[in-house]
C-alpha cells in the first residue's frame, strides 16, 4: 500500500526499477518494481514485449466492491462508486502513456486476428475514512484507500497471463480540499489506477 500524503504525482510513462540488475517477471512479489503494485503473480512467466497488437481493458467490476466508513462516509463511497469506472478509465491510459502495443478505446474492438491482451478488473473496497480526522488531525489520520485488483488474460486461450491487487491511501487533504470524501476518493482511484496501467506498460513493453 503506498501512501501519497497530499502528494500529487504525475503520470508518466512506465519505468522497469530493476532491483540487483533484474526485475522479476514470475512468481508472486510483494511491491513489485518499486512499490509500484502491492502484490503482483506472474502465472506465466513474463514479459511480453511484441507478443500483443493491442491492449483491451474491460469496464471496472464494482458488483463485490466492499465500502466502509461512518453514514457520512459510507453515502459519500456509494455515491463515487458510481463513478469509479470513468475515473479509472481515463486514469489506466494516463498511467500507461503512449506506444506500442496500443489500449483500445473503452468502446473498441479489436481488429479480426489482432493478438489481444485483456486486462479484467475490479474494485475490491472503497474505504472514505474520516473526514474530521483529516481535517482536524493530519498528519496520515482518517486516511482514504481505494483497492483494485484483477487479472491480464491472453484473450485467445483464455489463459492469465497475470494478477495484481494494489491500494493507494490519501491520508491529508485538509487544508486544500477540507478532507471532502468525494475529492479525496477520486485522488486515491486515480492514483491506484495510473499505477495498474503503468504496470501494463512495463509488463508489455520490457523485452526479455
Amino acid at each position: 500500500m503506498r501512501k501519497a500524503l497530499g502528494v500529487l504525482w504525475l503520470s508518466a510513462l512506465a519505468v522497469a526499477v530493476i532491483a540487483g540488475g533484474r526485475l522479476a517477471f514470475s512468481g508472486k512479489i510483494e511491491d513489485w518494481n518499486d512499490n509500484m503494485i502491492d502484490e503482483m503473480t506472474f502465472v506465466q512467466e513474463g514479459p511480453w514485449a511484441g507478443n500483443y497488437d493491442v491492449v483491451q481493458v474491460e469496464p471496472l467490476d464494482m458488483s463485490r466492491a466492499e465500502i466502509s466508513g461512518n453514514e457520512k462516509g459510507k453515502a459519500a463511497a456509494e455515491e463515487a462508486a458510481g463513478q469509479m469506472n470513468g475515473w479509472c478509465q481515463k486514469a489506466i491510459r494516463e498511467g500507461y502513456g503512449t506506444g506500442l502495443p496500443n489500449v483500445l478505446g473503452e468502446n473498441e474492438e479489436p481488429s479480426p486476428g489482432a493478438h489481444v491482451a485483456t486486462l479484467r478488473w475490479r474494485c475490491e473496497s472503497i474505504d472514505p475514512g474520516s473526514r474530521a480526522a483529516r481535517f482536524w488531525v493530519g498528519f496520515g489520520a482518517g486516511h482514504s484507500g481505494v483497492t483494485l485488483s484483477g487479472s491480464l488474460v491472453d484473450k485467445a486461450s483464455g489463459k492469465e497471463l497475470a494478477t495484481f491487487k494494489h491500494c493507494r491511501v490519501s491520508g491529508k487533504g485538509g487544508a486544500i480540499t477540507g478532507g471532502r470524501y468525494h475529492v479525496i476518493l477520486n485522488q486515491c482511484a486515480v492514483w491506484t489506477a495510473e499505477d495498474v496501467g503503468k504496470m501494463l506498460g512495463v509488463v508489455l513493453r520490457t523485452k526479455k
